[in-house]
């Protein structure tokens, strides 16, 4: 099973500056171990600017690509679309493969605690990429 991440220009440049990734070929490159992950440009919405958030967009993270094919204006920390502007944070979504233990989940946790589960999964596997 595969998991989307949003990984912070901010987070890239620190990596890539210490060595740890490289980036080529839309891919994200872990220089430890040649392991490389799809990556494609995106935004994370963090807050509304002016009008109104009617596609409820503040807390999502969408595909640069996709915000210009349905009409948006991208620029660095900041999106419009239609009457509504937002302020972003850029940087990329990656696919990463969750492990194993995080799709065996017991039946008796509740799904609302899955989402927390796999985020700890996710950070812990981009932990483990970067020792």
């Amino acid at each position: 099973m595969n998991a989307v991440l949003f990984l912070p220009q901010a987070s890239l440049d620190r990596w890539l500056d210490e060595g740890h990734v490289d980036m080529g070929n839309d891919a994200l490159i872990f220089t430890a171990d040649h392991a490389s992950f799809p990556a494609v440009s995106a935004v994370h919405f963090t807050q509304l600017v002016d009008g109104q958030d009617t596609q409820k967009l503040v807390g999502k993270v969408k595909a640069v690509e996709a915000l210009r094919l349905s009409g948006a204006e991208v620029s660095l920390g900041a999106v419009v679309l239609g009457e509504s502007a937002y302020q972003t944070e850029d940087g990329f979504m990656l696919t990463v493969p969750l492990p194993e233990r995080a799709s065996a989940r017991p039946a008796s946790k509740p799904a609302a605690n899955a989402s927390g589960q796999e985020a700890d999964l996710l950070a812990q596997f981009i932990l483990d990429k970067l020792s």
